[in-house]
């Protein structure tokens, strides 16, 4: 007969679960904060930030260990992308900073902070889904070029945008009324850098006073752009 010792007693005392959305370029904080019942001992604490989805085969994002940080194995695609607020760590804050956001960094992350005591237990954990959007430019809208249109004569007009995440929604509208108009044409690609692009046209009789508009909406940024 023999004694089975665990490594870790996992005993939650307080859990998250937030959702954060930052754009492509900019600096992500996902939130890891534990109100602690006694003074904090950096020295006996562990805290991991880790990918907890299972999308990457590679799950480690930062580490804090015994009051230092390690990055001998953290993931490659976060080499010099993280960072602790040190001033806080004190105070229970172990909100990551992540640099530098790109759409592949769109997870569901985790923090587990242990407290070593006899062995290390599990005091807090947080989990932060990260979304990133991106709206890097403005619909270009084109008419007919050279000689205005006679009244009554059909023309077609042209909607570009390129580099907006995640796929958008496009609409063409009267501008006199605000009522909607169908498109005659309508791509939406997603490029190669997982961003995506929108070519659509709208065939419409030439008045005296028309006024068209074409609105790009991202759903995740609560934008729309014209």
């Amino acid at each position: 007969d023999f004694l089975f010792v665990p490594l870790f007693i996992f005993v939650v005392t307080a859990e998250e679960n937030k959702k954060v959305i930052s754009t492509i370029g900019s600096t992500a904080e996902l939130s890891c904060i534990f109100t602690p019942e006694e003074k904090i001992i950096l020295n006996k604490l562990r805290v991991f930030w880790q990918i907890a989805d299972g999308l990457k085969p590679c799950s480690v994002v930062h580490t804090f260990n015994s009051g230092h940080e390690n990055q001998s194995e953290q993931c490659a695609d976060f080499r010099n992308r993280t960072r602790l607020f040190q001033d806080k760590l004190k105070n229970g804050t172990f909100s990551l900073l992540l640099l530098n956001v790109s759409l592949r960094d769109e997870h569901t992350y985790q923090c587990i902070i242990q407290k070593k005591d006899t062995v290390f237990r599990v005091i807090h954990r947080a989990d932060v889904t990260l979304k990133v959007a991106a709206n890097n430019s403005l619909p270009v809208l084109s008419g007919p070029i050279g000689i205005p249109p006679n009244i009554g004569e059909e023309v077609t007009l042209s909607c570009n945008y390129s580099q907006g995440y995640p796929k958008p929604n496009v609409y063409w509208i009267n501008r006199k009324d605000n009522s909607s108009l169908h498109p005659s044409s309508l791509k939406i690609i997603q490029d190669n850098d997982g961003t995506y692009s929108v070519f659509s046209t709208l065939k419409i009789e030439a008045t005296s006073d028309i006024k068209i508009g074409c609105i790009i909406e991202n759903e995740l940024l609560q934008q729309n752009l014209t």
